[in-house]
């Protein structure tokens, strides 16, 4: 009796442990980001063709995102306009993003952040290395704010973690630019945070990219650029 019982035991034990084999088979954790034509496997940092995730699988559809150069009915945010800082779905303070102007010579950007009432700066943070930007996307996330800068009508964009309290820099990542002549341009991003990736996308006149960033150190881990022009 021992015996049978042991063995039912056995049997049953086997049983639950290939069921738990079974699901763990048939359930998928890829997580995919889709941008005009491409798609990323967030979890192996590579493109993968159509026929290798399923719609369940996208973490991110940013052709989905309104854009300020192709959706009328969006309200763009024009350069230098406060930009609303979220929690959840609550506005807490703004961020402007201004270029920085000498002798009518444009050298860089700041960030500068204003409470609620769009009266009180409470820092700015300054950057004359990467560029210029009048513009940009933000997120929230553990008292630090990502933040995507650009402008409309110029190619490029940066991307810093700051501190939300103090401006001060948690890092300042190197985003790689398309580095295109222009004369009439178009230019737009859009950022997420995915687990602990940055995602920057660029869509601009002269080409498209898509870039993965380290959000605890802002390394630079996954590029993937084409040029138009």
């Amino acid at each position: 009796m021992k015996k049978l019982i042991f063995t039912i035991l056995i049997l049953l034990a086997s049983y639950s442990q290939s069921e738990c084999q079974n699901n763990e088979s048939t359930v998928s954790n890829k997580k995919v980001v889709v941008f005009r034509g491409w798609a990323l496997d967030l979890n192996q940092l590579k493109l993968i063709g159509i026929n290798d995730y399923t719609k369940k699988e996208i973490v991110w559809d940013v052709d989905n995102e309104p854009s300020y150069w192709g959706d009328k009915n969006t309200k763009r945010i024009e350069r230098g306009d406060f930009i609303p800082v979220k929690s959840k779905d609550s506005i807490i303070n703004y961020i402007k993003i201004e270029e920085i102007i000498a002798k009518d010579v444009i050298y860089g950007y700041q960030i500068s952040s204003w409470d609620i009432t769009k009266k009180i700066k409470q820092w700015t943070f300054s950057d004359t290395l990467h560029g210029i930007a009048a513009c940009g996307k933000v997120i929230l996330c553990d008292q630090k704010l990502y933040i995507a800068s650009f402008d409309f009508i110029s190619t490029g964009s940066g991307l810093v973690c700051l501190n939300q309290n103090t401006g001060t820099p948690v890092w300042n990542a190197k985003v790689t630019q398309m580095l295109v002549d222009h004369s009439e341009y178009s230019n737009d991003i859009f950022l997420n945070k995915i687990d602990d990736l940055i995602i920057l996308v660029g869509d601009e006149a002269g080409g498209k990219y898509i870039q993965v960033f380290n959000a605890k150190t802002g390394e630079n881990i996954f590029t993937e650029m084409k040029k138009y022009w």
